[in-house]
């Protein structure tokens, strides 16, 4: 279950970037919101794991 989270998560992250680099647009920083995306992952991955040890 674990990974198939982890792959969906990943999925959803490609995709996104994909679209941002077909829609690139010159005044928007595509970087700084790869890097949101990325840490917004990060941290749901992480209350995930807290999550499930609490409930061992």
């Amino acid at each position: 279950m674990q990974n198939l989270i982890s792959i969906k998560l990943i999925n959803i992250k490609t995709e996104f970037e994909v679209n941002l680099l077909k829609n690139k647009q010159p005044n928007i920083d595509n970087s700084n919101i790869i890097e949101q995306v990325t840490n917004a992952i990060e941290k749901a991955k992480y209350h995930k794991m807290l999550k499930e040890r609490s409930n061992i």
